[in-house]
């Protein structure tokens, strides 16, 4: 118990506010590399979740409808506006729809916020040239 393989949470962010949230991922995390344990956590945080987690299985009407990497998940627009839950990331969303635009490569998509904004920020800048 005092070197737990395995932690399940469900839903530990649940009612909290973004800084709640956040020390929660950061309880989390120190967690998982001290212990080097696996875990399971049932959220809705997506965002967080993105950053967070190496392997993702998404869940509609209590059954399991996709499961992959947050790069390969959050890739998938219509498997969010078709399962009515979460939102993707913001962030995959705004990378998606310039993909989708022809402004971004699809080598270039990325769910996590920092490789997102270099993209974004690479893009801005070569509009201002």
């Amino acid at each position: 118990m005092m070197s737990p393989e395995l932690i399940i949470l469900d839903e530990p962010t649940s009612e909290l506010d973004p800084i709640g949230k956040e020390e929660v991922f950061a309880a989390v995390r120190r967690l998982r590399d001290r212990y080097n344990a696996t875990i399971i956590m049932i959220e809705h945080a997506v965002e967080q979740l993105a950053e967070f987690a190496d392997r993702i299985l998404m869940m509609d009407d209590g059954h399991i409808v996709a499961q992959g990497s947050p790069g390969e998940l959050f890739r998938d627009v219509d498997l969010f506006h078709h399962t009515g839950g979460e939102r993707l990331p913001q962030v995959a969303e705004l990378l998606f729809m310039l993909e989708q635009d022809g402004c971004v490569p699809p080598g270039d998509f990325s769910p996590y916020e920092n490789e997102a904004l270099a993209v974004i920020t690479r893009l801005l800048e070569a509009a201002g040239e």
